[in-house]
């Protein structure tokens, strides 16, 4: 049985940092305030949002929505609308270097490819129109959110279920992603493979174990894939 290789979009794919400060730039405008006082609000509530997700268990936006509308000082409604006109008027430069070419490589390669996300205080609906904005949802296979499938990462039904989506099973699963806890720690405890995305290693790849590699860059990620499939 081949291989199939799901990405993480947030953070791996998508520069959520940039997409953060351009929501609290429009926020700020609309509110007539400093745009750092609502970044540092947006992050304040974007932590807590991650927090109580972990605690509680929840997989949709709305909670994460409420927890930091409430920390921003807005309403949820204006806080949806903010957010889905910024991130898809905004899509081609919320592409990270290399999200492209990681994509494009991979799937050259002849393995099937899809989109396995959490969502906080955004639904995935809106990650998915940022991708097709920004020319990358056609290379996939399948793209699954955690408010559509009802569970999020680390949980192990939610990478079950893109693994079944791209047809495997999830011991011939590669996930890429830029965090331990829900990304590498998830797969890897559903049977699969962990390819974690991280800026400060000095190698432009690196395998600490059979299941567990690590890239510099995500454009390398094509090189650990094809390694992966062979051994």
């Amino acid at each position: 049985m081949s291989f199939a290789v799901s990405f993480d979009v947030w953070g791996t794919l998508l520069n959520l940092t940039k997409a953060y400060s351009l929501i609290a730039q429009r926020l700020a405008e609309e509110l007539n305030t400093e745009q750092e006082n609502v970044l540092e609000a947006l992050k304040r509530g974007a932590k807590l949002a991650r927090r109580s997700r972990r605690s509680e268990g929840w997989f949709d936006a709305k909670r994460g929505a409420e927890i930091v509308a409430r920390e921003v000082g807005i309403t949820v409604d204006l806080l949806f609308s903010v957010v889905e006109s910024v991130l898809v008027g905004s899509a081609r430069e919320l592409l990270l270097p290399g999200a492209r070419e990681a994509v494009e490589g991979v799937k050259s390669l002849g393995f099937r490819v899809g989109i396995l996300g959490n969502v906080l205080f955004w639904p995935g609906r809106v990650t998915r129109r940022v991708l097709e904005a920004a020319g990358l949802a056609g290379f996939f296979d399948a793209i699954l959110f955690s408010d559509e499938i009802g569970a999020a990462k680390p949980d192990v039904r939610a990478f079950k279920a893109i693994a079944e989506a791209l047809g495997v099973d999830t011991s011939r699963l590669v996930h890429v992603g830029d965090r331990v806890d829900e990304d590498v720690a998830g797969v890897i405890l559903a049977g699969g493979y962990g390819v974690l995305v991280w800026a400060p290693i000095n190698e432009e790849f690196y395998c600490i174990h059979a299941r567990l590699c690590g890239v510099r860059s995500v454009a390398s990620v094509s090189v650990v894939v094809s390694r992966i499939a062979r051994e």
